[in-house]
């Protein structure tokens, strides 16, 4: 038996959320190096997984399609299915294929995933262990959605990018899968775009179907309408914004991210 890779120190803080370093000269800088050690600490937490004791998640497979956005700029979105004859099934669906060969291998769903990150770090990969274990213990077709980030692309960049992507999954794969449930759900701040998805589609402004949502730890709440009595424990956008590495970003993001309170209506067909 292979010897179990290596699993990294689950006590060791995240790199997102150290302190600053004293290397940086702007909070952009700051933040543009953070992504990068975010990005370093996920690959290595899944390479770490996948040759060890989630190694049966190595069997999902995964591709990516195109999101046109305008203007030359494109991101992609990602899918997983739970084996490659699954696989073979769901692409075929771009060529007219049957979706009774789909629901005939077991596929229970079509799921929509937003990853988190605060608007400001995370991309397909950061959340790649969860959207497989999804895929593969409960035998669903995943899509994963991403989106660019603040503060380069403030509001309603992110919530328009999100919308796009899943608009294209949904007129390749996931409407003529039509007798199957769709779920969408996000984590943080992917849950804030998940719940603005689901209004826009309760207030029927968005046309797709959503049958379900799950929204992981979601970020709902404008600074500035926190209760009362939490208000002392919610307060780094006030003191992060008066530090040097970080002076004007965390308004940047407070009016960028949160503008609009009813900000669903700016993803509506």
């Amino acid at each position: 038996m292979a010897e179990e890779a290596k699993q990294p120190n689950a006590g060791a803080i995240q790199p997102d959320i150290q302190a600053p370093s004293p290397t940086a000269t702007t909070a952009l800088d700051e933040l543009r190096t953070r992504r990068k050690d975010y990005l370093k600490y996920q690959n290595e937490t899944q390479a770490a997984a996948l040759g060890g004791r989630a190694s049966f998640l190595a069997d999902v497979v995964t591709w990516e399609n195109p999101v046109a956005l305008g203007d030359g700029v494109g991101l992609t979105y990602r899918v997983y299915a739970k084996s490659h004859e699954v696989s073979q099934a769901v692409q075929r669906l771009q060529e007219n294929g049957s979706s009774d060969e789909v629901t005939n291998l077991g596929v229970t769903g079509s799921f929509i995933y937003i990853h988190g990150g605060g608007w400001r770090v995370g991309n397909l990969d950061s959340e790649d262990l969860t959207c497989r274990r999804l895929c593969h213990t409960l035998n669903l077709v995943v899509f994963s959605i991403n989106y660019r980030k603040v503060p380069e692309h403030p509001y309603p960049i992110p919530i328009t990018d999100a919308k796009a992507g899943i608009l294209a999954a949904n007129e390749r794969y996931i409407s003529k899968l039509s007798t199957l449930p769709v779920i969408i759900c996000g984590s943080s701040s992917g849950g804030h775009l998940a719940g603005l998805i689901t209004q826009a589609v309760v207030e029927g402004s968005l046309n797709i179907r959503l049958d379900r949502t799950a929204l992981r730890g979601p970020v709902t709440v404008h600074p500035d309408h926190v209760p009362i009595r939490f208000k002392k424990f919610y307060n780094s956008y006030d003191t992060n914004d008066t530090r040097g590495e970080f002076q004007g970003m965390a308004s940047n993001m407070r009016d960028g991210v949160f503008g609009t309170t009813a900000c669903y209506g700016c993803i509506g067909n």
